[in-house]
């Protein structure tokens, strides 16, 4: 029998959502919940977009903007059949469906007309045709995807498409787009450019979210590059060429920039003929955002004078672009480009990478652009227009960074991939993804170094000196504890008091849990201060175990961990051993971070590749983490696996743009200005490491500690080469004296000891009074010196 049934959901603050069913409370609120906050303007009634459609009939649909209860005092739900309940100041949408036929409107202002899904879905779920192309021609259009996360997706769907047989000769094959990606945070998951249908194996081509090409052949083997497609809002090639279904080839803007041996067994055989054709999707999780023209796709091995590049025949090409310099303030910075042809060439400056305009040079008009006397100013992107009758192309942006060189790392000492303990056992392997991080223990003075033997086994944790390298031992494991997860061991960190914390990584569910072990020292027994899935019952497909940062002490220690999602899980403790998870969420970044680290206060640092850095503050009052600020140029692209000492306002981390790997050191002394290069370090070892792991740490003095997997480890002296402020001293008429500086002066340690003979210099603390640092430090026998330090 079908009868008329009222549901509800209240959503309280700190508690959970509260379930109604015919005015009966029936199920307990989850206090393990946050709200996500809207990121669009549509309301769909009966759908989601997703699938979930409801079957059935529906009448009086209310929203409001205030918790309602079933009881009085206050505002009742509207679960009396033959009453209906009257509207509230806070209610924003009441149908009553009273209408013969749409649109049915709503009885609270603004009226908000409904509309039927039939006429409505085809404009909301296909790209729009746009002018906007690669050729810029009259007449000429290409499709624009959705730029922003709407819960219904755009694709275009070839039906049909039965002879499109990719094992023909000797299954070589090529497929080939025209895309423009919007600039920012846009790329939250793989997006698929085209995707075959059919039986598997499928093959698509795709963008990463770190903006490198990809290719899958579905039920065979993915394909992960490191060609970066530049995040600069302007139209690019791309292809991918599979050879003799031997080798797979990957071309951006018609040059070669990566071939790769296929070793997959599978055969691809001739059942792969496609039924469908996907273009802007692969999977329900998986689509594109921006615009796309001129796909093509080809059972021939095409090559470079076969790309459909350029946009137009006969239109310049260059060959080679510019690449991104680093040069000391007052030297001078070369850059160039290799064309084909062209008969006019002007450079040209922007400051950030996607400005719509950009100021042409003065007297630069050839190949080669010298950028003389370097200055701070001189900072930003700089690129080659070239022209001939047919048309104008223009060279990718290269970055120039300014190095005021009064910083610079010295090589302490080394570890070498393959570098073994006394007993013979590998500490640091040679292998890609074997040590995916370690931490600094600041009450030792040691390295702990996370390792493991082949995913998922346990290895072990490696306790290094951080002052000379040497192998100092293992922390105790015990394999029926430390077990679990994707990957067991991947980000190891430490807190203030020395307790150390190793996370297990993987895409966590109620069956596959989250990890966290905790160590109370380095002589300690394992425990487990976390096992669970802390978005249970709320969001599924979260990954953890990336990035970990923890800072505190005993009862005060906190855990941060970074998702998949926007979502960030905050770990407390009332006993200090066991850890309770609060989500969160922060604003704006909507995928898993190449580098995540505690700042100033209640800030954290997060970087992704392509992605500008950025820095949040938790508000554990309202569970959102706003952004605090946004670095656009510096520290660069490739920058990951951060650490920011706040005493000394410095950051370093990892340049991963090309190998050899290099290990830079900033200056963010002025939080609201870009930050200043002051070193780079190179590291011994050339090895690639596609993963993109690793990490640094400041050391307790003027250390710099650097790990790259299958690069080994390094250790850098670091010294900063800046004439320090003038350090005051007074009295302050109690028998105290006060040391003082500028309060504008930022960035500097203060120190003191009581003799210069083999000084022991300990840190001093001071506060900001008014425009002054000021130190209160109190007479006592003997001499007592004191200095700045950066």
């Amino acid at each position: 029998t079908l009868t008329w049934t009222h549901l509800a959901a209240a959503w309280e603050p700190g508690v959970g959502v509260h379930f109604y069913v015919d005015g009966v409370e029936t199920f307990e609120p989850n206090t393990n919940t946050i709200v996500k906050t809207a990121d669009h303007n549509y309301l769909s009634l009966a759908a989601d977009g997703f699938g979930n459609s409801f079957s059935g009939s529906l009448d009086r649909v209310r929203i409001h903007n205030a918790l309602l209860t079933n009881a009085l005092p206050g505002d009742l739900i509207d679960s009396v059949a033959a009453t209906p309940a009257t509207t509230y100041a806070s209610t924003k949408v009441a149908y009553n469906f009273n209408e013969t036929s749409f649109p049915a409107n709503s009885a609270v202002s603004p009226a908000r007309p409904t509309l039927a899904s039939a006429p409505t879905l085809p404009l909301l779920s296909s790209p729009v045709w746009t002018s906007d192309t690669p050729t810029g021609l009259p007449g000429d259009f290409a499709l624009s995807f959705l730029s922003e996360t709407l819960p219904i997706r755009q694709v275009v769907t070839v039906f049909g498409v039965t002879n499109t047989d990719l094992t023909a000769n000797n299954t070589n094959y090529s497929l080939e787009a025209w895309i423009k990606m919007p600039t920012g945070r846009m790329i939250f998951e793989r997006e698929v450019i085209l995707r075959t249908d059919g039986p598997a194996p499928r093959v698509s081509l795709s963008i990463n979210s770190d903006r490198t090409l990809h290719t899958s052949l579905l039920g065979n083997t993915d394909y992960t590059t490191t060609v970066h497609l530049p995040n600069d809002g302007k139209w690019h090639h791309v292809a991918i060429v599979m050879t003799n279904f031997s080798r797979v080839v990957f071309y951006l803007d018609g040059i070669v920039r990566q071939n790769v041996a296929r070793n997959a067994s599978v055969a691809f055989t001739s059942s792969t003929s496609t039924e469908r054709l996907l273009i802007g999707k692969e999977s329900e999780a998986r689509y594109f955002h921006g615009l796309i023209d001129r796909i093509r796709i080809s059972n021939n091995a095409v090559t470079n004078s076969t790309l459909d590049f350029p946009a137009v025949a006969g239109q310049p090409r260059i060959t080679a672009q510019p690449a991104d310099a680093i040069a000391n303030v007052g030297s001078n910075a070369t850059f160039s480009a290799t064309v084909t042809s062209g008969t006019t060439f002007q450079w040209t400056y922007r400051a950030n990478l996607a400005d719509l305009t950009r100021s042409p040079i003065a007297n630069a008009t050839n190949t080669t652009l010298v950028v003389s006397n370097v200055s701070l100013a001189s900072q930003g992107f700089y690129a080659l227009t070239i022209s001939n009758a047919v048309g104008v192309s223009e060279s990718y942006g290269a970055r120039l960074t300014a190095r005021t060189a009064p910083g610079t790392l010295t090589q302490l000492w080394r570890i070498a991939p393959g570098a073994t303990n006394p007993s013979g056992v590998v500490i640091v392997t040679a292998a890609s993804d074997l040590e995916r991080g370690m931490a600094y223990n600041p009450v030792t003075d040691h390295l702990l170094v996370a390792s493991r033997v082949s995913s998922p086994l346990a290895k072990g944790i490696f306790i290094i000196n951080a002052a000379d390298g040497s192998y100092i031992g293992e922390l105790n494991s015990v394999p029926s504890t430390v077990v679990g997860g994707t990957i067991v061991m991947t980000r190891i960190a430490v807190a203030d008091d020395g307790a150390i914390y190793v996370c297990n990584f993987g895409t966590i569910s109620d069956t596959n849990p989250l990890k966290i072990y905790r160590w109370a020292n380095e002589t300690a027994e394992p425990t487990v201060a976390y096992m669970g899935n802390p978005p249970s019952g709320i969001t599924s497909n979260q990954q953890y175990g990336k990035n970990m940062i923890v800072r505190g002490s005993g009862t005060n220690t906190q855990i941060l961990f970074d998702s998949r999602t926007s979502i960030i899980t905050l770990f407390t403790t009332a006993n200090g051993v066991d850890f309770t998870p609060t989500l969160m969420l922060e604003d704006g970044f909507d995928y898993g971070f190449t580098g995540m680290i505690w700042g100033e206060g209640d800030t954290f640092w997060g970087k992704q590749f392509a992605e500008p850095l950025y820095q949040w503050t938790l508000n554990t009052t309202t569970g959102i983490a706003p952004t605090t600020r946004t670095y656009i140029n510096q520290p660069g692209d490739s920058f990951a696996n951060l650490s920011f000492n706040t005493n000394r306002s410095l950051m370093a981390g990892i340049n991963y743009t090309a190998t050899p790997y290099s290990v830079q050191l900033w200056d963010f002394a002025n939080l609201n200005q870009d930050p200043v290069l002051l070193d780079t370090a190179t590291f011994s070892t050339a090895t690639a490491h596609t993963l993109n792991y690793g990490n640094v740490w400041f050391g307790n003095t003027n250390r710099l500690l650097a790990l790259i997997p299958n690069n080994g480890i390094t250790a850098y002296t670091i010294t900063i080469n800046i004439a320090a402020p003038t350090l005051g001293i007074r009295t302050n008429g109690s028998g105290g004296i006060i040391l003082f500086w500028p309060s504008s002066v930022t960035g500097y340690i203060l120190e003191g000891t009581s003799s210069l003979t083999s000084p022991t210099w300990n840190p001093v603390s001071y506060s900001v009074v008014g425009n002054e640092n000021q130190a209160t430090v109190q007479p006592a026998s003997g001499n007592q010196f004191y200095r700045l330090r950066k």
